[in-house]
């Protein structure tokens, strides 16, 4: 199962095509768009977050790290692992926010919140504004003397959650922005619906504008079946989403049957389903045939969806093992590989420079 996962993941990595035409484009013109791949994914890779927007949060963060005026809520963890492997329940419980414990008292916490780099503090003016928390610091940190950003808290809800260990909170509504010098850097909405009796969720929504990407996640979860849904957007360009629709045997969400989804990246668009259940089923391992009958995997243009190729498992006699390749709509095959090692290197290479990047001092 883990090879099977792991084969669509490096299949779902690297799909990026360029094509503005309203008809479908030939086979020729796919092939050289794919060979353009890992150019491409290097342009889109060196558009970072906006630095502003990141040293403000480092600021804020510094500065109540020195004095926090509104008491802020302990962490307390939502996932307890008993093992070393993640299921794909663990993966649904992931995706809920951390917990909070004890509740925020929103309403008697409003006010503006504006430091003073003198006293190494907070001068708080109680209830103005009376519907919302702002906070006044300097971009710099806790040693500026221009509080040139502006956090605001415009809500903030939550639910009691009580099961037989315990009672907590969790978040149901948070509504915050950033603004520096007068320009927005930072918005964050986040929705939920919670169980209350365990606290897992029953639904989440995030929409975070963080300049100048804005981040789109859903949650849902109906009787045995979860969803979620991802979306990134480079100001109003839909660079890349996906989404997975998982089918389970329970409401414990122990043992997956199956599984649907999507991945777009650009002009590009992976759709596939997975017949978990048949799969698991096959005592040792999976033939070429068996995989292509229980694993569904096709390219089409983004978002006029002409059919690019299918993607098939077939076997590599030279390194004698299962691997995977375009079949194009002529006919043709090419070895996936063609096309994703240049891909990967890009990608491998720019994580690297994200972690040096985060690991200096600042």
């Amino acid at each position: 199962m883990k090879k099977i996962l792991a084969l669509l993941m490096i299949v779902a990595t690297g799909w990026m095509v360029s094509c503005n035409k309203d008809e479908a484009p030939t086979v020729a013109e796919n092939k050289q768009t794919l060979e353009n791949l890992a150019t491409q994914m290097e342009e889109d890779m060196s558009v970072v977050v906006d630095e502003e927007g990141f040293n403000a949060l480092v600021a804020f963060d510094a500065c109540m790290g020195i004095h926090d005026p509104v008491g802020a809520p302990e962490v307390k963890k939502s996932l307890t692992a008993e093992s070393n492997t993640l299921t794909l329940k663990d993966f649904y419980r992931m995706a809920m926010m951390p917990s909070i414990d004890p509740g925020f008292d929103f309403q008697s916490k409003v006010g503006t919140y504006e430091w003073n780099a003198g006293n190494q503090g907070w001068v708080i003016t109680q209830n103005d504004p009376n519907d919302k928390i702002v906070f006044l610091f300097p971009n710099d940190g806790p040693q500026g003397t221009v509080n040139n950003v502006t956090l605001t808290i415009h809500d903030f809800q939550d639910v009691l959650i009580s099961d037989e260990w315990g009672s907590w909170y969790n978040p149901t509504r948070v509504e915050v922005d950033l603004y520096y010098e007068d320009e927005l850097y930072l918005d964050l909405l986040f929705e939920a619906s919670w169980n209350t009796n365990n606290g897992e969720p029953n639904s989440l929504f995030l929409e975070l504008f963080l300049k100048p990407y804005t981040f789109t996640g859903s949650f849902e979860r109906d009787g045995s079946d979860v969803s979620l849904e991802a979306i990134l957007k480079l100001g109003k360009t839909r660079v890349i989403s996906a989404g997975i629709d998982v089918g389970f045997t329970s409401t414990e969400l122990d043992d997956a049957q199956s599984l649907a989804g999507y991945l777009q990246y650009r002009k590009v668009k992976l759709e596939g389903d997975l017949d978990i259940a048949s799969l698991e089923g096959i005592e040792g391992e999976p033939t070429v045939d068996q995989m292509n009958e229980y694993v569904n995997l096709t390219l089409y243009t983004y978002p006029d969806l002409h059919k690019i190729a299918d993607v098939e498992f077939y076997y590599d006699e030279t390194n004698q093992r299962i691997d995977l390749q375009l079949v194009f709509t002529d006919g043709s095959t090419v070895p996936a590989s063609e096309y994703l090692d240049s891909i990967m290197e890009v990608i491998e290479q720019r994580m690297q420079e994200i972690q040096q990047e985060f690991t200096q001092p600042r």
